[in-house]
């Protein structure tokens, strides 16, 4: 599962096997070390849970997003590529959440395994 952050938005993209997991139990988690002591690392979370509204939370070096089941039981069995929530913080700001399926690259990367990820929807219109 990659993750992105910019400003107020986080954006995370699963492969194929990590949607499969996502929907077989309802969590997929990763970790980022900064370094080997206990607190040099970041956990993040994607699980279902019985809601109605997409959220996320950050405590204790974990960031947790919460997508609803209904809406993650759609996201994982059909062509949809992405669902997304903002999230009012106060009356000034916002914070924009998107999850989607990740997608391989049209043109080839050095060092890049992209057998996990989904065929490009794009590919075959940009052929030569």
């Amino acid at each position: 599962m990659k993750l992105r952050i910019k400003g107020n938005s986080i954006r995370l993209r699963l492969t194929q096997s990590e949607i499969q997991e996502f929907q077989e139990k309802g969590i997929v988690k990763e970790v980022i070390k900064f370094g080997n002591l206990p607190l040099q690392k970041m956990n993040y979370i994607l699980q279902q849970f019985d809601g109605n509204e997409m959220n996320a939370s950050y405590e204790s070096n974990t960031m947790i997003v919460n997508v609803p089941n209904s809406i993650a039981a759609t996201w994982v069995t059909t062509n949809q590529v992405g669902v997304e929530n903002r999230i009012k913080i106060n009356n000034e700001e916002d914070l924009f959440i998107l999850i989607e399926k990740d997608f391989q690259c049209l043109k080839p990367r050095d060092g890049e395994d992209e057998s996990e990820m989904f065929p490009n929807p794009s590919e075959e219109t940009l052929k030569c």
